[in-house]
């Protein structure tokens, strides 16, 4: 079995949990609930880099795939940030600027703002809040 095995049930799922992330983000933009909705497109495009993973796997290269005690990770244990690494790589999410570079919106592309989503959507834990928003305040 291949680390980035997805049977087809589970890949229907995910299929369907896209949607329902993505409906719900929309839901809470509409009701201006600014945090729940990243939260929401951020659980939305992880499930979509799963499933282009498990769709291209053998397109990946094999010394970025992300490690555990120096086996590859089973696919489902990957975390947003090691996917948004992968399809930087591949070019499958375009990049302007590298990780640690000032945000500058003349020279982002979309693998940089799917940086930004994975950034907001972690701030659904409290220590994150506490260190990367001093007032405490998330707006639109």
């Amino acid at each position: 079995m291949s680390w980035a095995d997805i049977d087809l049930k589970d890949e229907k799922r995910l299929h369907r949990l896209v949607r329902f992330y993505a409906r719900e983000g929309r839901k809470c933009r509409k009701a201006k609930a600014h945090l729940a909705s990243c939260i929401m497109f951020g659980s939305a495009l992880e499930t979509c880099l799963i499933l282009m993973v498990s769709a291209y796997e053998n397109e990946i290269p094999t010394d970025i795939l992300p490690t555990k005690k120096k086996e590859t990770k089973a696919l489902l244990d990957w975390s947003l940030h090691d996917l948004i690494i992968i399809a930087r790589d591949c070019d499958w999410l375009p990049a302007g600027l590298c990780l640690d570079d000032d945000w500058d919106r003349n020279r982002a592309k979309i693998g940089d703002y799917a940086v930004v989503i994975k950034e907001v959507r972690n701030l659904v834990h409290p220590a994150r809040v506490l260190v990367q928003l001093p007032k405490g305040r998330v707006t639109k």
